[in-house]
């Protein structure tokens, strides 16, 4: 509105400008225009999408504090208007409480209190607004009663009223009676001290609280006009919950609601429905609120105890119930009166005990009833007793014993004693040597027999032998009787037993005392009846019994000749008949023979590489044998003569070392035969061994050279040398220079043909030195080989062509396809860089030819020069040489920015396919700086621009098939297509001493396979590294050597983890 605003920090400094840098909390200062308050306009400030409580700091000045990091804060100007009191129905009102005010000045969305006096119980039923200049009804107006300030006959409410107008207007109220809300206060609970610890409460919605949140009462409260609902609240503590609520109009006796509730309830809404439930019905009386509390009970449990009883009732068993805290608790309990000990165990849920008291007692003939009581404290409780008794005794007397004689004591008759009940009662039978017990039984005053036992061993008293049994008393009296007859002797026979170095046996046999239940291996006396023979097999370490024979010592009959097995514990004989329809008295002596055997352990010697071994020293693979604990075992041990060290091992079954020595060393041939000793222990035992090798040397030896001479080292004349299996050998072949390398070939002493790889050539004076390599066998090699002089070339000159320019480069390349025999094995060189212009044509075929076998078989010297701007055009082989053959060289030579017009089927940086040497040569450059340069032909270009950019299905940075050597040779090139790799896609001759740092795999779309060296390996990889960046998709399969790696001739090779690429691919 054109008015004159200023912005202040709180320090008075002014901020200008339309962004200013605040923080959060900072208060501002606003300097408003006192023209606006003079045009009836108010000042607003509003910031994140509200207004802004603006505090008056007088002046015109006003202040307001930042409330976040960021905020936009906007500054306008609103009319302000009048509001104007107009006619209040049942009341008079002010703006003002104080003095009769009618009138005040607002702007749009202000919220108004009027202070309105109305009678005794009236409320605000409807508040009007309409503008004072027009006279347009603007209908209802929001307003609510948010204070009341009760009096003895009127009351004086406060309203407050949300002006939304656009112009002076005037607002008009209608206070109507209305009707209360109250809660019956006499189901509320207190505590001792007077505190409410439940109730309810009522919301008061003629209210507000400074926060403008509607209130809470637990006394009456005014509803508002047409007020159709009741919000109720529990307020409860953890001793009580609610359990009910009820709505009753106070005049009719209507009842609204009557429900009972959760115990959890805390917010309860009641909507006063009409019968039909399609709308709300307004109050029309006053209605009370009765909430209902229940107090918390807890359970009280008797535990079952010994010796006694308890319940919660006197006259019936009730082990369970529930009671509130505070409520008083009796226990009755029940014992004998015979009782030692009783102690009452009453304890809450934590473990505390709880105070009891005993109030009453009561004795009977057959019980003691106890009355106890305790105060219920806030938790369950558990109950229980421990109780003793004291003893309770019988009668025991001995009757008639025939055979023998029977007494409580061993010095004297006593025939007659007293026993406290389930004690037991020892009584003492003395008989013969010769006697048996035949029975004995002791019953008691009502006939039930119990069961009589043995108490103690045998002891033998000279011609007499003193028997100890006994008895439990149960409830009775009882008497013994028993009778002693003359029986026959079951024997052991001791000469079989085993012992141990001490004297103790520790294998041997007992017989089973039918009348005593004890087992023995002394003679034991039968009564003549018997016809069974029991017994038992005792044996602990190696022994294990085998066999058993019975024998009557008087007849000689064997009643039992059988063997056993190695677990038998317990043994028992019944003496059929012959025809085994029944089982017959022994009617004699009998002696039991038992026999034992030593338990076998089973040895057994583990297979192992380098070596065998066996238990016998004439019998090679007996690899297993059954030994006894103690016995001393020999395994004979065989190695190869060259062995560098031998672990001999032998373990029990709980995996611990045997000691095991070395007792003999002797030589067998190219082997040496070990002879070790162990003790074999109560176990079986497992046998290893670990054997490794020296290194095996085999000798290379040089043979005929036709033509030339050859020698294991460059400067000396040395035509034999050893070397290790798969140890790679050099040798060097010198020749004249007009000559030519024929045939190589390296055969072993099977006569196999080794493969061989030349990897260097040397020009010196009049001679050239050729350098191959070949990888030994496991055999004895010679190396022999054929060279020819060669033709004398046509012009140009000697066999020597200079290339200076790119149309000599395509005019030699045509020669080679062309004119192969004058030109297939040229030496050519460059004199000087070739930069090839824009313009030029395409490198359409490259040097030598893969479709007419014709491969470069030349030496092509880069002399340290570059070919830069290739651009290549074959969509089968493309590179500058499409085929190096077998003596082909290619070296000194660096090719730069090569681009392909087209995918080759096969792409290489230097050569599609190599057969020969590619030595010391450089494939791309390594940069991405974007700093541009001015080519010779005046186009600027940014160094990024010159790498290479190798595309083919198989692509390599150097080559894209090799089967020759790659040696020395550095990419920096993209390698682009399916199959991609650092140096190859794929190698199956020798890459050495190579590098890639180039990405390999940019056109990630298509790539299937990426490889930092080879995407697949059949032949050498050594002292070579990949640093470069390895690319694709989900779907690409890539590793840091080789993703495909069909060799294990990888030597020295380094990579970069920081790809997170395994070295080789998962199906490698």
């Amino acid at each position: 509105g054109g008015y004159n605003v200023h912005l202040f920090d709180e320090y008075g400094k002014e901020l200008t400008g339309s962004v200013m840098t605040v923080y959060k909390g900072q208060k501002i200062i606003i300097q408003s225009d006192p023209q606006i308050d003079k045009d009836d306009y108010a000042l607003k400030v509003h910031a994140d999408g509200k207004d802004l409580e603006l505090t008056i700091e007088g002046n015109e000045k006003y202040s307001f504090v930042v409330s976040s990091d960021y905020t936009v804060v906007g500054i306008s100007t609103t009319p302000r208007y009048y509001l104007t009191l107009g006619s209040i129905e049942n009341g008079t009102g002010s703006f003002d409480p104080q003095s009769g005010v009618n009138q005040v000045r607002v702007t749009m969305n202000d919220y108004v209190n009027v202070y309105i006096t109305v009678p005794k119980g009236y409320a605000l039923a409807e508040c009007t607004a309409a503008y004072t200049k027009s006279g347009k009804d603007l209908g209802n107006v929001y307003a609510y009663i948010c204070g009341r300030q009760e009096g003895t006959d009127k009351d004086i409410l406060t309203v407050q009223v949300h002006s939304t107008f656009w112009d002076n207007a005037t607002v008009s109220f209608r206070m109507a009676p209305s009707y209360r809300q109250s809660v019956d206060k006499s189901s509320f609970i207190y505590a001792d001290s007077g505190e409410l610890v439940a109730y309810c409460m009522i919301q008061d919605f003629c209210n507000r609280d400074n926060d403008g949140s509607i209130p809470y009462t637990a006394d009456s409260a005014l509803m508002v006009c047409g007020q159709n609902m009741i919000q109720a609240r529990f307020c409860y503590n953890e001793e009580h919950y609610p359990s009910h609520i009820k709505i009753v109009g106070e005049s009719t006796g209507k009842v609204y609601k009557d429900a009972d509730v959760s115990a959890d309830t805390v917010d309860f809404t009641y909507y006063n429905w009409n019968d039909e439930h399609t709308s709300m019905d307004a109050f029309t009386e006053n209605v009370k609120v009765i909430a209902t509390f229940d107090t918390e009970s807890y359970q009280a449990v008797i535990n079952t105890f010994y010796n006694g009883s308890a319940s919660f009732e006197k006259e019936a068993s009730v082990s369970q119930r529930e009671y509130a805290k505070g409520d008083t608790v009796t226990v009755y309990v029940s014992t004998f009166p015979y009782y030692e000990t009783f102690d009452l165990h009453i304890k809450d849920s934590a473990g505390n005990d709880c105070e009891f008291f005993c109030v009453d007692e009561e004795s009977s003939d057959r019980f003691i009833d106890f009355t106890y009581q305790f105060t219920m404290p806030a938790s369950d409780v558990s109950i229980s007793a421990d109780i003793t008794l004291g003893p309770v005794t019988h009668t025991v007397t001995i009757g008639t014993v025939t055979g023998g004689t029977a007494s409580f004591s061993t010095e004297k008759e006593v025939l007659s004693m007293k026993v406290p009940e389930y004690d037991y009662a020892y009584f003492y039978i003395r008989a013969p040597k010769s006697h048996a017990i035949s029975s004995f039984r002791a019953a008691d005053t009502s006939g039930k027999e119990l069961s009589v036992q043995k108490g103690a061993d045998n002891v033998i008293l000279g011609e007499e032998k003193l028997i100890t049994l006994r008895v439990q008393m149960i409830k009775k009296d009882i008497t013994i009787t028993g009778e002693l007859v003359e029986g026959f002797t079951f024997t052991v026979d001791n000469s079989q037993f085993v012992y141990d170095d001490s004297g103790k046996p520790v294998a041997y046999f007992e017989i089973l005392d039918n009348g005593t239940s004890q087992y023995s291996t002394e003679p034991v006396v039968v009564p003549p009846a018997s016809n069974t023979l029991s017994g038992r097999f005792v044996y602990e370490g190696e022994y294990f019994p085998s066999h058993i024979k019975i024998i009557g010592e008087s007849t000689g009959k064997v009643y039992k000749d059988d063997d056993v097995s190695a677990d038998t514990v317990k043994f028992t004989f019944y003496n059929w008949s012959d025809n085994h329809a029944s089982i017959d008295p022994f009617n004699e002596n009998v002696l039991v023979i038992p026999t034992f055997t030593t338990k076998d352990y089973q040895a057994v010697i583990q297979p192992f590489d380098n070596g065998s071994a066996s238990f016998e020293k004439a019998t090679a693979d007996v690899l297993t044998g059954n030994y006894a604990q103690g016995d001393a075992v020999n395994v004979y041990v065989s190695v190869p003569a060259r062995y560098e060290t031998i672990d001999f091992s032998v373990k029990d079954s709980a995996g611990n070392d045997c000691d095991a020595i070395c007792l003999n060393q002797e030589e067998s041939g190219e082997n040496i035969l070990f002879t070790y000793q162990f003790t074999m222990p109560a176990s079986d035992v497992s046998i290893s061994t670990a054997v490794t090798l020296g290194p095996v040397e085999h000798t290379a030896t040089i043979g005929t050279i036709t033509g030339g001479t050859a020698s294991f080292k460059i400067d000396k004349d040395i035509t034999e040398t050893t070397a290790q299996e798969s140890e790679y050998v050099d040798f060097y072949i010198k020749a004249p220079k007009n000559y030519v390398i024929s045939s190589v070939k390296v055969t072993d002493t099977a006569g196999n043909e080794l493969t061989v790889s030349q990897t260097d050539s040397l020009d010196i004076d009049e001679e050239k030195i050729i350098a191959f390599r070949v990888q030994m066998g496991d055999k004895d090699i010679t190396i022999t080989g054929e060279l020819t002089e060669s033709e004398p070339q046509p012009e140009p000159g000697t066999s020597d062509v200079h290339i200076s320019t790119y149309e000599e480069l395509v005019s030699f390349a045509n020669n080679v396809r062309n004119d192969y025999e004058h030109y297939g094995k040229a030496t050519a060189c460059l004199d000087n860089n070739i930069i090839i212009a824009p313009d030029a044509p395409a490198w359409v075929q490259g040097i030598g030819c893969v479709s007419e076998n014709k491969p470069f078989m030349g030496t092509f010297d880069g002399k340290g020069f570059a070919i830069v701007s290739l651009m290549v055009h074959n969509a089968d082989n493309g590179a500058l040489f499409e085929y190096i053959g077998s003596q082909g060289v290619v070296k000194d030579l660096a090719v730069i920015d090569c681009d392909f017009k087209v995918r080759s089927a096969c792409a290489g940086g230097i050569a599609a396919v190599n057969e020969g040497l590619i030595d010391h040569c450089i494939s791309g450059i390594n940069t991405e700086s974007q700093r541009l340069i001015k080519t010779i032909y005046g186009k600027e270009r940014s160094l990024s621009s010159f790498n290479s950019a190798v595309n083919g299905t198989v692509s390599g940075g150097i080559a894209g098939k090799n089967k020759g050597t790659v040696t020395g040779c550095r990419s920096s090139a993209y390698v682009i297509g399916e199959d991609c790799g650092g140096i190859a896609g794929i190698n199956d001759g020798i890459i050495y001493g190579c590098a890639n740092n180039g990405p390999v795999g940019k056109d990630s779309t298509v790539t299937k396979r990426s490889a930092g060296i080879a995407v697949v390996n059949n032949g050498t990889i050594q002292a070579s590294y990949n640093s470069g960046k390895l690319n694709g998709t989900l779907q690409t399969v890539a590793a840091s050597i080789a993703v495909e790696n069909n060799s294990d001739k990888i030597v020295d090779v380094f990579y970069l983890s920081a790809n997170n690429a395994v070295p080789f691919g998962s199906d490698a």
